[in-house]
């Protein structure tokens, strides 16, 4: 029980924290963003940023982003859905498949938390090239869930 408390209050701080990293700074490198902005035709960044989708649909948002804050947050988003989802399944198991005195199984939450956070990373990276549709996201789920199935079966012990 206090390896899933622990993860979840890790999970809680690094939540607030990339909630005020994406509050009080900008995911834009402005010289870029105003680059782009003269390339576009718009008078200013501002209005750019308010066409956001437009460059998520000609896959160029990414020539926008500020390379540092983006492994900022994909390192802490990797972090704080690996505690999380590791948390919730360790509290899960030991609610109500373990005894008292027993632990939680620590590998098989990490390991969920990781497929998590690839099929999480990969319909956000798919959704920002500007090739996300239905279609793409049933197949990543799939693969995901096919993964752990293997993983599962590979892994447990005869």
């Amino acid at each position: 029980m206090r390896k899933a408390l622990i993860a979840l209050g890790i999970a809680g701080f690094l939540g607030v924290l990339i909630v005020y990293i994406l509050y009080n700074f900008s995911p834009y490198d402005n010289a870029k963003l105003v680059d782009m902005a003269s390339i576009f035709g718009v008078p200013n960044a501002i209005e750019l940023t308010d066409n956001i989708n437009n460059l998520i649909d000609y896959g160029l948002i990414f020539s926008l982003i500020d390379p540092k804050l983006f492994y900022i947050l994909l390192v802490l988003s990797f972090v704080f859905t690996l505690s999380f989802v590791s948390g919730v399944h360790m509290l899960i198991d030991k609610l109500f498949y373990k005894k008292f005195y027993e632990e939680p199984k620590t590998w098989p939450a990490l390991r969920r938390g990781l497929l998590v956070y690839i099929i999480l990373l990969s319909l956000v990276l798919f959704r920002l090239i500007g090739v996300l549709s239905i279609l793409n996201a049933l197949s990543i789920l799939v693969m995901g869930v096919i993964a752990e199935v293997l993983l599962i079966k590979f892994t447990k012990k005869s």
